[in-house]
């Protein structure tokens, strides 16, 4: 999966940057950062393009970020589909180039149906 989008800023992520260990996952401490939610939203966004699915983007319910060559956001993502009143939780993975202001879905797989 190598679709790119425009990236916004990243202050307020993720708190006490100075505890990060690259490479390593940190939670993400608000997960209902405007940003954090606007990952999410790409990512179901980018999976409907690339697999002809129509979900619809509920909320972020939790997540992580680890510092590698930019930033990997693993999300953990609430969704509904088109003409089905269940709702579905997905794990996505988005790598964030803020200096180059692109992110990309690298992974998007189904966690599980609740009703």
């Amino acid at each position: 999966m190598s679709s790119v989008a425009a990236a916004s800023q990243n202050d307020g992520l993720v708190a006490n940057r100075e505890n990060i260990i690259c490479g390593g996952w940190s939670h993400i401490k608000d997960i209902n950062d405007p940003q954090v939610q606007e990952r999410g939203r790409f990512a179901v966004m980018e999976h409907n393009n690339q697999s002809g699915e129509h979900l619809i983007f509920s909320h972020v319910d939790d997540g992580w970020t680890q510092v590698v060559s930019g930033i990997n956001y693993r999300l953990v993502i609430r969704a509904t589909k088109e003409g089905d009143n269940g709702i579905y939780f997905y794990e996505a993975i988005v790598w964030d180039v803020p200096w180059e202001q692109s992110w990309t879905l690298t992974s998007f797989k189904p966690l599980l149906k609740h009703k």
